[in-house]
């Protein structure tokens, strides 16, 4: 026995006017013709159902009434009453469904550096160096002069991709100042 919900536990009620609606069928040439099952008969002229209804209730829901109205020459025909049309301004329903947002596309670093600091001690930028490579990262030192002072920039790369996470990282360790170079 199963207790995942795979079975129907009303499956054994049955109503007697259910069990004649699931004999009708509605056959598939043009015109359409509603066959009893149970015996093959054509009960389209005799029943109040037009297609692709099987069930009264759904048919006078969404189309209407359908009478069956005998004329001067004897042959059935269906009349339909159609429900009115409803005036009732309802609020529009936004699907949850739609296709979702665009999200713009990230722009491409085109930075490969992450500049981790300048220093004017040599030994400063060394250690700092060190430090970093015992991290993974790739990293250099720059040397430069301005004002008469010899300055040591300490630059970690080149990246990829990652350069973003890398950034990241290095600010994460303790190099708040650390920039895309």
């Amino acid at each position: 026995m199963w207790n995942d919900d795979r079975l129907n536990p009303k499956r054994a009620e049955q109503s007697l006017a259910g069990n004649a609606q699931m004999k009708l069928i509605w056959t598939q040439t043009v015109p359409r013709r509603l066959i009893n099952t149970a015996d093959g008969r054509d009960v389209t002229a005799s029943t109040p159902l037009v297609y692709p209804y099987l069930d009264v209730a759904t048919q006078t829901r969404n189309l209407g009434t359908v009478s069956i109205v005998r004329r001067d020459n004897g042959q059935l025909v269906k009349r339909i009453l159609r429900n009115r049309a409803s005036t009732t301004v309802r609020a529009p329903v936004i699907s949850s469904r739609s296709a979702p947002a665009v999200q713009p596309k990230p722009v491409a670093a085109t930075s490969q550096y992450v500049q981790v600091g300048t220093y004017n001690q040599q030994d400063s930028a060394q250690t700092v160096a060190k430090r970093i490579q015992r991290m993974g990262l790739p990293v250099r030192i720059g040397k430069y002069t301005r004002g008469g002072a010899t300055y040591r920039m300490v630059i970690a790369g080149p990246f990829g991709s990652n350069i973003n996470g890398v950034l990241s990282k290095l600010r994460a360790s303790g190099y708040h100042n650390a920039s895309l170079r």
